[in-house]
């Protein structure tokens, strides 16, 4: 059973690094496809402009801010603690503070302005974005911990919910990060790719971990 989990968590890590990759490169290069694919997108998200949306969706936009979902991530971790899960605790604190790393990295080499256009202040580079990022390892993380649960005890409908909620967030927060002029859609879909692929790379170590009778 394990080694078909990790076979597929594998497959999964290597093509969202393949796309990540891929779409770094687009960026860094300038393609014109990109440039008009961003257009079309980011033009369709922020022509609702509504004030009212401008305040929900920075609201929204907070599930996926660093602080915040590093908040979440220190209670997660301290109740695995709490619950003598140590190691998957530590791993899933190291996880969350990697994506930071990352983040910062590929930000300072692919060094893509901000959009021209932005309802609130930005600080530094623009792809990938942090924000999908950051929601992509923790809420990912706390989904693919509920699936679990719920498939053990057979209760698929359930399951199935949680994954929709998973989708509703990541979506919301990235459109939302577009509506507000942070970022451009290919930066969302960068920050998919990129924390997709952290996220299965430490469920990959967790299993090992799990596999040797260690929590």
């Amino acid at each position: 059973m394990f080694v078909l989990i990790l076979k597929k968590l594998s497959y999964i890590c290597f093509l969202c690094l393949c796309l990540f990759f891929m779409l770094a490169w687009w960026v860094k290069k300038g393609l014109g496809l990109l440039s008009f694919f961003d257009g079309k997108m980011d033009g369709f998200i922020r022509g609702f402009h509504d004030e009212r949306l401008i305040s929900i969706a920075k609201v929204i936009s907070h599930l996926g801010s660093y602080r915040f979902c590093l908040l979440l991530t220190l209670i997660l971790a301290l109740v695995l603690l709490l619950n003598r899960y140590y190691l998957t605790s530590f791993v899933l604190f190291s996880a969350f503070i990697g994506t930071r790393v990352l983040r910062n990295f590929f930000k300072d080499v692919i060094e893509r302005p901000r959009p021209e256009f932005s309802l609130i202040k930005n600080h530094g580079k623009s792809f990938p974005s942090g924000h999908i990022l950051y929601a992509s390892m923790f809420y990912g993380f706390v989904l693919c911990i509920i699936w679990y649960v719920l498939m053990k005890n057979r209760n698929k409908g359930m399951a199935g919910f949680a994954c929709l909620l998973f989708v509703i967030i990541l979506s919301s927060v990235g459109a939302s990060r577009v509506y507000l002029g942070a970022h451009y859609t290919s930066d969302i879909l960068g920050g998919f790719f990129l924390g997709i692929a952290c996220l299965t790379f430490t469920f990959m170590v967790l299993i090992q971990i799990w596999k040797k009778g260690w929590h």
